[in-house]
C-alpha cells in the first residue's frame, strides 16, 4: 500500500524502520498459555529467562474479542484438562443461518505478541471437541496484515481461520477470509498443529503470503441454525523457526523485489530501536539488527543477567545505539518526542518539561528529531518550540516531517492529514550513505506531499546554506529564503530564532525573502520558513530546516556535515570529513589569521576555504596532532589529507621569515627569542617561532642562524 501511495504523490525513496522487537531472537515474546486461569505472568512456562521485573509484572492473558451468537459461556473448567489444572471451556449457538464466531483472544502487550510471519510461525494448541455438528465447530483465527491488492476487496486485515472438520477437506478462500478445515477425532485431546506462515502463502498466492504479521491469535467457537458447539482448549504454544538476523536478511530481500519492479519507488532497510520507550530510528548503509545480548551484557544497569537500575540502562541504550551507528555511516532519528498516542494524555509531558529533559540526554547524541507530526499528543507548534529551544542551547538536530503510517487504506493516507508529512532531501543520488549524510547535514526540509512538491532552501549572502551551523564575526547576518511550488492563498513565513519575523501572503508560484539576522552572543541565532495554506485540516503545509549563526564554536563542536565560519571576510567552502572542534581569529596588522582546530572523521579529511579577500600568498600550518596537505590557487585554499586532531593556522607568510621580534634585523635578540621560549608551544610564527609550526624548536634556530645579519625592509 505504500509503495502504491508513493507512486501516486511522485515519492522516490521508502526508508523502512520496522520495530526491532518484530525481529530479534531476545525479544521476550507472549507465546505460551497454560489455560490454568484467565492471567497469567508473562515468563509463565516461556522458553525464555525473565531478566527484568517486568517480564514477571507484565501479564498474558485470554481476553475476550468479539461476539457473533446469541448464546454463548466461557469459562476456565478444571475437569476437563490436558496439561495443568484447567481448560478454556467455550459453548454455544447462533440462531441465524449465516456463520459466525464467539471468540477470545490470546493477548499481551502487542510488543510482546507481534511477528512477521517469515519467521515461520507454528501454532500448537490442545483442543477437545465436547459437543460439534455440522453447523457448530470450534475454530481457532490468526489475524494477520492489511494488505492492498485487487483480490482482496475487503479493507479488513486478512484472517486464517482453522476449523474443527472431517467432512471438509479442502481450504477455500472467500475474499480476506482464508478458511482452512482441522480434522480432529471427538471426545477426546487433539493436539492441533497450525503451520500459519505457509497457510497464508497457500491462502493468498497473490501476494508474497509471508509479508505479513501475526498479530492477534483467537480461540472460539463458530455456529449458525441454532447449532451447538462446545469446545475446550488447552497449552496453546507459538513457535517460530527463524528470527535475529535471518529474518532481518529476509526483509531486505523482500524490499529488493520491490524495487526490481521498477516503477519508480526505492527501498530502503533501516530499523526502529525499540528496545527502550526512547524509540530511536536509523538510517543508513546496510543497517545491521540491534544486539540486544550486548545491551544487557554490557550495560551498567544489569548485573547478573537481572535489570537492576532502568534508568541507567536506558541511557546505556541509548547512547550505544546512536555510537554503533554512526560507525556504521547512519543517521540516528529521536523519535515522537512526546510519546506514540495521538491525543493528549495524562501521561504527556509538557513542552518545557520535555525540554528539560532533552537538555540532560541530549537525545543520546541523535542526529535527527521527528518534529513535524501535526498532532503526537501535542500539536504541531509544540513540535517546533521544542526543536527552536533545543537550537537556541546550542543543540542541532535535523527536523523530520513524518509519515507514520500503520494502514493500508490509499484512501486513508490521502485523507487523513495527521500522519501525512514526509522529507524532501537534497541529495545527488538515492544511495543509503548519501542521504544519510544529507539529512545529519539538515539539507532537507519537510512538507505534506499530498499538497506540495516544491521546494525550500535557505543561502546566505556569503554561500552558507540551509542546515549549516556557522560561525561568524559579523553582527548580523543577510539570507534568502527560495520557496517554489506555492498556491495562491499559502503564507510564507520567516522564522528568526524561534519568533516569527514575517508573514506574507503568497500570489505566485515561487516567492524569494530577504531574512537579516541578528547574531545572538550567547544563544546564537538561527532563520527557517514555514508554508501555510488554506486546505481545511492541512493548513500546515512546509518547512524548512535552519540555518544557525554563531559567534563562537559551540561546546563539543561542529559535525563537518555541518560546519561553516566566516569571518574577517573569509568564509569556508566546505568540510568534508573534517569536524570543527575551535576556531580563533584575530589581525596581524591588517591581514588575516585564521586558526582552525578539529580532527578528520572515519577518513582523512578536507576543508576548502574562500581567500579571495587575502591578496598574495596564503600559508597553513599545521600544530598538535594534526597532519595535512595544502593547495592555493590564489582564490581558494585547500587543506587535504587531513589526518588526525589538532591545528592549522592560516595567514600570510611574514615578509622577513626570521625576524623573530619584527625589528627588521636578524641579530642577537632574534636568537634571544628563540632561546627564551624554546620548546614551548605557542601561537604560529609568536614568540621566537618563526617557522610558524606553533613549537620553538630546532627548526627555528636554524633559520634564524642561516639568516643571521639580514635586515628586512
Amino acid at each position: 500500500s505504500h509503495h502504491e501511495v508513493a507512486k501516486m504523490l511522485g515519492i522516490d525513496v521508502i526508508w523502512w524502520t520496522d520495530h526491532d522487537h518484530m525481529f530479534v531472537a531476545e525479544a521476550h515474546r507472549a507465546t505460551r498459555f497454560g489455560f490454568d486461569t484467565l492471567t497469567e505472568p508473562l515468563n509463565h512456562g516461556e522458553p525464555w529467562t525473565a531478566s527484568s521485573n517486568g517480564d514477571i509484572a507484565l501479564i498474558k492473558s485470554i481476553d475476550y474479542f468479539r461476539n457473533g451468537l446469541q448464546t454463548f459461556s466461557a469459562a476456565i473448567d478444571n475437569q476437563t484438562v490436558a496439561t495443568g489444572t484447567g481448560s478454556f471451556r467455550m459453548s454455544g449457538s447462533r440462531q441465524f443461518a449465516n456463520r459466525s464466531d464467539f471468540s477470545y483472544l490470546f493477548n499481551a502487550e502487542a510488543t510482546r505478541r507481534r511477528v512477521s510471519l517469515a519467521a515461520g510461525a507454528t501454532v500448537r494448541i490442545k483442543v477437545f471437541p465436547e459437543v460439534i455438528a455440522n453447523d457448530a465447530t470450534g475454530v481457532i483465527t490468526a489475524i494477520l496484515s492489511r494488505p492492498l491488492h485487487p483480490s482482496i476487496v475487503s479493507t479488513q486485515r486478512l484472517e486464517i481461520q482453522y476449523f474443527l472438520s472431517n467432512t471438509i477437506t479442502a481450504p477455500v478462500r472467500n475474499d480476506y477470509i482464508y478458511r482452512v478445515p482441522v480434522p480432529y477425532i471427538p471426545g477426546q485431546w487433539n493436539e492441533i498443529v497450525l503451520d500459519v506462515s505457509q497457510d497464508a502463502v497457500a491462502g493468498y498466492p497473490f501476494i508474497n503470503g509471508l509479508d505479513n504479521a501475526l498479530t492477534e491469535l483467537l480461540v472460539g467457537i463458530e455456529s449458525k441454525n441454532n447449532a451447538v458447539a462446545t469446545v475446550c482448549y488447552d497449552d496453546l504454544r507459538i513457535d517460530y523457526a527463524a528470527t535475529g538476523a535471518p529474518l532481518f536478511a529476509w526483509q531486505r530481500t523482500e524490499l529488493g523485489a520491490y524495487n526490481a519492479l521498477n516503477e519508480g519507488v526505492t527501498h530502503l532497510q533501516g530499523v526502529e530501536h525499540s528496545y527502550s520507550p526512547k524509540h530511536m530510528l536509523e538510517y543508513g548503509p546496510n543497517t545491521p539488527i540491534p544486539d540486544w545480548n550486548a545491551y544487557e551484557t554490557l550495560s551498567p544497569g544489569f548485573v547478573n543477567g537481572w535489570l537492576v537500575n532502568w534508568q541507567l540502562h536506558q541511557d546505556f541504550v541509548g547512547y550505544r545505539i546512536t555510537q554503533l551507528a554512526h560507525q556504521n555511516g547512519a543517521a540516528i532519528s529521536y523519535a515522537h518526542m512526546f510519546g506514540t498516542g495521538t491525543p493528549l494524555l495524562p501521561t504527556t509531558l509538557t513542552k518545557e518539561a520535555l525540554l528539560a529533559q532533552f537538555l540532560g540526554n541530549h537525545l543520546y547524541n541523535s542526529d535527527l528529531l521527528e518534529v513535524g507530526y501535526r498532532q503526537r499528543e501535542r500539536p504541531l507548534p509544540d513540535h517546533l518550540w521544542v526543536w527552536d529551544q533545543l537550537a537556541l542551547n546550542s543543540l542541532y538536530y535535523t527536523g523530520l516531517g513524518v509519515s507514520d503510517s500503520h494502514g493500508a487504506d490509499p484512501a486513508g493516507v490521502l485523507t487523513n492529514p495527521t500522519f501525512s508529512m514526509t522529507q524532501f532531501i537534497y541529495a545527488d543520488t538515492i544511495d543509503e550513505s548519501e542521504l544519510a549524510d544529507a539529512l545529519r547535514a539538515g539539507r532537507t526540509y519537510f512538507a505534506d506531499p499530498v499538497i506540495y512538491n516544491g521546494t525550500m532552501d535557505i543561502e546566505t549572502d556569503r554561500g552558507a546554506l540551509m542546515g549549516q551551523v556557522v560561525v561568524t564575526d559579523r553582527p548580523s547576518v543577510q539570507s534568502t529564503i527560495h520557496i517554489t511550488g506555492l498556491t495562491p492563498g499559502d503564507t510564507a513565513r520567516v522564522i528568526d530564532s524561534g519568533n516569527l519575523a514575517v508573514a506574507v501572503p503568497v500570489a505566485t508560484p515561487e516567492i524569494d525573502l530577504t531574512a537579516n539576522t541578528t547574531v545572538n552572543p550567547i544563544t546564537g541565532s538561527f532563520v527557517r520558513a514555514e508554508v501555510h495554506s488554506t486546505v481545511n485540516g492541512r493548513t500546515e503545509k512546509a518547512y524548512s530546516n535552519p540555518v544557525y549563526y554563531r559567534s563562537n564554536v559551540p561546546q563539543g563542536g561542529i559535525s563537518w556535515r555541518r560546519a561553516a565560519f566566516d569571518v574577517l571576510g573569509i568564509t569556508s567552502n566546505s568540510f568534508d570529513h573534517f569536524d570543527l572542534n575551535a576556531l580563533s581569529w584575530s589581525l596581524d596588522g591588517s591581514t588575516p589569521v585564521i586558526t582552525i582546530g578539529g580532527a578528520h572523521d572515519t577518513v582523512a579529511g578536507t576543508v576548502t576555504i574562500n581567500v579571495s579577500a587575502v591578496p598574495g600568498s596564503v600559508i597553513a600550518n599545521f600544530a598538535g596532532g594534526l597532519a595535512g596537505s595544502v593547495a592555493h590557487d590564489g582564490h581558494t585554499l585547500t587543506l587535504s589529507s587531513l589526518l588526525g586532531s589538532g591545528t592549522v593556522t592560516i595567514r600570510v607568510p611574514p615578509t622577513c621569515p626570521a625576524d623573530a621580534n619584527t625589528d627588521g634585523t636578524i641579530d642577537v635578540d632574534d636568537l634571544n627569542m628563540v632561546l627564551t621560549n624554546w620548546l614551548r608551544a605557542v601561537p604560529p610564527f609568536t614568540s621566537g617561532d618563526v617557522s610558524g609550526n606553533g613549537t620553538v624548536n630546532v627548526d627555528d634556530l636554524n633559520t634564524v642562524l642561516s639568516n643571521w645579519g639580514l635586515t628586512c625592509n
